[in-house]
């Protein structure tokens, strides 16, 4: 098994693997859209300038909380140092570090932890309350998730409503598309459903994580918790949240291939079952993601005065 230190301390040393951190303010020409630059001097966190496509709802939520995360971390550190944010769901890699939610592993970004998990973890142990033992859930896959994804094929599809076309007439999968684009919906509307509450969800004994914009939010944490066994759909493109790279490394969410989810080839194994709650204790607890966030800005001060 495993420690939360373990946790903490493969995951710092992941996001400093390759970083490129510009001292100073970064001019304002090599801003990207989203991002935002931040002042910590000692215990004060100050927003200096952002990039005129950052007000929207979405990014003023976002540095929002960035902003109380942050503050609240500082209080006890003493450091001297700029920042630059990027509020949107993922970056791929920049000529100069950003803090970021979701970046792809060969980044030189650093990612910190993000304002979804954070307003939903309450609710997700509410729901986990009811769950039923493993042996008493449907003998199914289950997967609904948005349509959303970067990359399209020609038809305009993306991973994720591939494989719940190719799942449809499969009785061992209940796979459906929820929030599809206006664009799809009468296509493609044997495969779409209303969203499905994490308390349905609940109730198959198999959880399916399919790509998205980035990695899935909530699931992973709630699927890991959950007495349900999460495994993940192989993907070209992966785009990591904090803790992400531990999961993938040590196998805790196990990475199989469309033939194998399709052929219903996930091989329940009580001790990576075990793995995936010890890790969503640690996911599920705020504290875990204020240390984390602690340790980064050290790292990183320490650097950007180096």
């Amino acid at each position: 098994m495993f420690t939360k230190e373990d946790l903490l301390q493969y995951c710092i040393n992941k996001s400093f693997e390759n970083t490129c951190i510009y001292r100073g303010i970064l001019p304002y020409s090599e801003l990207r859209p989203l991002d935002s630059i931040v002042s910590i001097k000692g215990n004060k966190v100050t927003g200096l300038f952002s990039h005129p496509i950052q007000r929207d709802k979405d990014a003023s939520v976002h540095i929002d909380f960035i902003n109380k995360i942050m503050s609240k971390v500082v209080l006890n550190l003493d450091l001297n140092c700029n920042v630059i944010i990027y509020t949107g769901d993922k970056l791929c890699n920049k000529k100069y570090t950003r803090f970021c939610f979701t970046t792809d592993p060969f980044s030189n970004n650093i990612q910190i932890p993000d304002p979804q998990i954070f307003y939903r973890m309450d609710s997700i142990k509410k729901v986990l309350v009811n769950d039923t033992k493993f042996d008493t859930k449907i003998d199914k896959i289950n997967f609904v998730g948005s349509d959303t994804d970067s990359e399209y094929d020609e038809n305009g599809f993306t991973q994720r409503i591939r494989f719940c076309i190719k799942a449809k007439n499969n009785d061992k999968i209940f796979a459906k598309i929820a929030d599809v684009r206006s664009s799809f919906s009468e296509t493609l509307k044997d495969i779409i459903t209303k969203k499905l509450p994490i308390s349905d969800q609940l109730h198959y004994k198999y959880i399916l994580d399919i790509d998205g914009e980035s990695v899935s939010w909530d699931k992973i944490p709630w699927g890991m918790a959950s007495n349900c066994y999460l495994v993940h759909l192989k993907s070209e493109h992966h785009y990591h949240t904090w803790y992400y790279s531990f999961i993938m490394k040590y196998g805790i969410m196990p990475d199989l291939t469309e033939e194998e989810v399709l052929d219903f080839k996930v091989n329940y194994d009580p001790e990576t079952k075990a793995k995936q709650k010890l890790l969503a204790s640690f996911i599920l607890d705020p504290e875990t993601h204020y240390e984390y966030l602690r340790r980064v800005l050290i790292q990183y001060n320490k650097i950007y005065n180096s």
